[in-house]
């Protein structure tokens, strides 16, 4: 049925008729209630969030031609035209919020209207973005560049997206990737001694030669912008690189970076315990794991290098001191009372 036909025809009846005010009221609002104008601005005026002052005066706009046109059915059919227009300029304006949300650069125009059931996916993606954003600080900045920064689930949909348009995105793209690895490798450093044995250093070395290389290692990564040359590591190989990659190692993932908000971060790994240098030194991300007391962390190559080198220091002192060898030079000790060390290196 035509609705704005009902709605003259009962108009018409409205101005001719003395009595049924009440019976012509009742259809009156059953033919509004049925008008798909009508029907359309009511649902977008309960079933959208408006945001900002665009979004208030949107609908405000909304509420009053919806009360205007139950008020006055002597113009219904007028106020229905507006209606119409109404409905127009919100779906228009949905239409690029909407453009605006999916796009992969930072918001600078409003978002005033968006629709409820798509604002829950729209939360996710804003804590998505704002998780790799938080991540990728870390990487290539460190925990000092996320200090001041602050994220809370409980915050309005326009506090998250500000936080993320205005402090995450601007800080994001002013990073640049170095042309350069950071390369841990193992070197033998002569000889049994014990300033002698294997060690690790660090290097920095171009991308492309890296990346060459690396096409025939059995690679395993390290987080997502560091790798293990995992069978070099295991056959304790010498002068290869072992471990390699960009900016900082953190325990964190794009997926849980917001934890680390308003936290302190391990950036030095403690020394190995006694009872840990018993066995020999794990795989890196163990190691960094295990030296971190379990607990978050992002450091530098260089604080896993140290670590590296004070693990198998430890784990050769303790093994030579648990079966009776020279901590200098690895020779068997003799004696009841065996000492640490060889009383020839103290000879003059």
């Amino acid at each position: 049925m035509d609705t704005r036909r009902v709605l003259y025809f009962l108009n018409m009846l409205s101005g001719s008729t003395s009595g049924h005010r009440d019976e012509l009221a009742s259809l009156y609002t059953q033919a509004l209630n049925e008008n798909d104008d009508v029907r359309q601005l009511r649902y977008l005026y309960e079933q959208c969030n408006y945001f900002g002052e665009l979004g208030r005066l949107a609908s405000d706009s909304a509420k009053r031609k919806l009360q205007q046109v139950y008020a006055d059915p002597a113009n219904a059919l007028e106020h229905i035209s507006g209606i119409r227009i109404e409905n127009e300029s919100i779906l228009k304006e949905i239409a690029v919020c909407d453009e605006l949300m999916h796009s992969p650069y930072p918001i600078v125009d409003n978002i005033s209207i968006l629709r409820k059931k798509n604002v829950p996916a729209y939360r996710e993606v804003l804590r998505r973005i704002a998780g790799a954003c938080i991540y990728m600080l870390l990487i290539y900045n460190g925990p000092d560049a996320i200090r001041d920064l602050k994220w809370s689930d409980e915050n309005d949909f326009k506090d998250k997206l500000y936080a993320v348009n205005n402090k995450l995105l601007p800080e994001i793209l002013k990073l640049r990737r170095p042309g350069y690895y950071w390369v841990i490798r193992r070197k033998s450093l002569g000889g049994k001694a014990l300033f002698g044995g294997d060690g690790f250093y660090l290097t920095y070395e171009s991308v492309r030669d890296i990346d060459r290389m690396a096409m025939g290692f059995k690679v395993e990564p390290v987080g997502t912008h560091a790798f293990l040359n995992a069978a070099a590591f295991d056959l304790e190989e010498k002068d290869v690189p072992l471990c390699w990659g960009t900016g900082n190692l953190t325990s964190l993932t794009p997926a849980n970076a917001i934890e680390a908000l308003g936290k302190v971060l391990v950036t030095e790994l403690k020394s190995p315990s006694g009872a840990e240098l018993a066995g020999k030194m794990p795989a890196p991300t163990v190691l960094m794991t295990i030296l971190a007391d379990e607990r978050h962390y992002c450091i530098t190559p260089d604080v896993l290098v140290r670590a590296m080198n004070q693990w198998v220091t430890g784990h050769e002192i303790r093994a030579r001191k648990e079966t009776g060898r020279c901590l200098f030079c690895g020779r068997p000790l003799e004696g009841r009372r065996r000492p640490l060390v060889c009383p020839s290196h103290f000879n003059i």
